[in-house]
């Protein structure tokens, strides 16, 4: 009977809490409805929406700069739907394809070259720039949703998708969202340098994977134009490699054929190759690379220009 009486109030605090959890469950899931009826009532009508799009068009059709014209985007984009929040973050590319150049001047980029180390624009507080001229462009650059790059020590401007993927992916549909995320891995961390593919052969076949997705999932979008490139870039240097990093390491005997990379070998043997179509080809290569020890001989050679004619119909 003692340990009947001990486990009674055990039991009761236990009913006691279970009951808070559930009542407190119920609290929260009112509020999350809540919210989520708020978000809705907060979208403008069509009609309102409509007469955005239409000022939105105009103002990215005159000379309004980037910084407006994102502005406006950050002004009205949690009002509209999936689709108009999308042609609006689209909205922001078009226009930064069309005036990238314009305010990018030879004089900027012989200001840059002087510079004895690279401005990363995310870091602009941590540098003496004395020119104001240049100091005004690169703050009107990052606000502009603009990044540097020197490939083989030379400067250029480009677009930061990561910039874009971070600010808007939230209110963008699947495919855009999707979109973003590829462009900006790119954006982040470009492929290539100086004739050297300057990621791991697994971010290769990662980024690969992903564009393939997009070209599967989205045949008819808009933005297959700018993926299937990219997609064929992947690839051509997951088969090839480049000129500072092929797949194969030159022999130094001419009589014999040259090896596959050992990081690149230690990628093709882990990769998913459910994961692509391309990885499905990968997964027969692999047979054929065995059998050949993983020597280039012209089998291989003659397998992997199949698999990228394959891929590039």
């Amino acid at each position: 009977m003692k340990i009947k009486k001990k486990l009674i109030p055990v039991i009761c605090a236990t009913l006691l809490f279970t009951g808070c959890v559930k009542q407190q469950s119920a609290v929260e899931n009112k509020e999350e409805i809540k919210q989520e009826v708020a978000g809705e009532f907060a979208k403008k009508s069509e009609e309102e929406q409509s007469r955005i799009m239409d000022e939105f068009q105009k103002l990215i059709e005159g000379d309004m700069s980037e910084i407006e014209v994102m502005k406006f985007v950050n002004n009205n984009i949690d009002t509209m739907s999936k689709e108009n929040a999308s042609k609006l973050v689209l909205g922001i590319e078009k226009v930064q394809g069309e005036r990238m150049y314009k305010f990018f001047s030879d004089d900027i980029k012989e200001e840059l070259q002087k510079l004895d180390y690279f401005v990363d624009l995310n870091k602009l507080e941590s540098y003496n720039i004395e020119s104001k001229e240049l100091k005004e462009f690169l703050t009107v650059a990052k606000k502009s949703g603009y990044k540097l790059i020197a490939p083989e020590g030379m400067y250029d401007l480009i677009k930061d998708y990561e910039f874009l993927k971070n600010e808007y992916s939230e209110y963008v549909t699947e495919e855009i969202a999707d979109y973003l995320n590829i462009v900006a891995m790119e954006s982040k961390e470009p492929l290539m340098d100086d004739g050297e593919v300057v990621i791991s052969w697994d971010e290769v076949y990662k980024r690969l994977a992903a564009s393939e997705k997009f070209l599967h999932d989205y045949p008819k979008s808009e933005k297959v134009e700018v993926i299937k490139p990219l997609y064929l870039d992947y690839v051509m240097s997951y088969l090839y490699g480049a000129n500072n990093t092929p797949v194969f390491d030159y022999s130094m005997n001419q009589d014999e054929a040259d090896t596959m990379n050992e990081k690149a070998k230690a990628s093709y043997l882990s990769i998913d190759y459910k994961a692509s179509s391309f990885g499905q080809l990968v997964k027969t290569y692999i047979e054929i690379l065995e059998k050949n020890e993983f020597k280039l001989t012209d089998e291989v050679d003659e397998y992997r220009k199949g698999i990228y004619e394959k891929l590039n119909m």
